[in-house]
């Protein structure tokens, strides 16, 4: 079963945040759906939210991260328009909370 988290991201520097869905996650890094190209080595802010565990908790976490680009695919018609983008964490801070903020 797949588990795609929602996410946003937007470029360092910009006001507009973007909204998208995990494909995969890892330690190191990040692939998720985009609808715009960026060159390798660009610098985005990474929204995350991460589901409780545990059923006594009501809240997950927020992830926040710098992520380098390191790789950008151009999806084929059959897979939508858009580009998936792979991401590797630069640094992160992981606190409980609730909802985005603006």
């Amino acid at each position: 079963m797949e588990i795609r988290l929602p996410l946003r991201y937007r470029e360092v520097g910009k006001e507009q945040w973007l909204d998208s869905a995990t494909r995969n996650i890892s330690r190191t890094g990040l692939l998720f759906h985009g609808d715009r190209t960026y060159a390798a080595g660009s610098t985005l802010e990474i929204d995350l939210r991460l589901p409780a565990v545990r059923a006594m908790h009501q809240e997950g976490a927020q992830f926040v991260s710098l992520g380098r680009i390191v790789r950008t695919v151009q999806q084929g018609e059959a897979e939508g328009r858009g580009v998936t983008l792979a991401v590797q964490f630069l640094e992160y801070q992981l606190s409980r909370g609730s909802g985005h903020d603006s």
